[in-house]
């Protein structure tokens, strides 16, 4: 199997021109312009074409799939060989050191 393949940057038109146009991607619109008629010059349209194989789709870049977790139950439900944990932004530091003591005993993977 194939590692992922590097997707070009899609960037808004006239980015390049104008400070005030941010680098994130936009429909380009209007009859006139170059990027909305497909000029190759004009840079690249996010399509179907740029997914990544199905193997890699969303995973984590670790190669693992991601779990968020919110309880020590929870975290025990996680396999440690094809999962990683993300431990939930709503869970305090008190209930954070037994999940994390207990991944660490297990070998799993925590995020954050």
């Amino acid at each position: 199997m194939k590692g992922k393949r590097k997707i070009p940057r899609f960037r808004r038109q006239h980015s390049q021109d104008k400070v005030r146009v941010k680098k994130v991607w936009r429909k380009p619109r209007g009859i006139d312009s170059m990027q909305y008629m497909g000029k190759k010059a004009k840079g690249n349209h996010p399509n179907v074409g740029y997914r990544q194989p199905c193997a890699l789709r969303g995973k984590h870049p670790c190669g693992l799939m991601e779990v968020l977790v919110c309880n020590l139950n929870e975290l025990k439900g996680v396999d440690a060989k094809t999962q990683c944990a993300r431990i939930s932004g709503t869970v305090g530091g008190k209930k954070r050191a037994p999940m994390e003591d207990y991944a660490n005993k297990n070998k799993i993977r925590l995020l954050n």
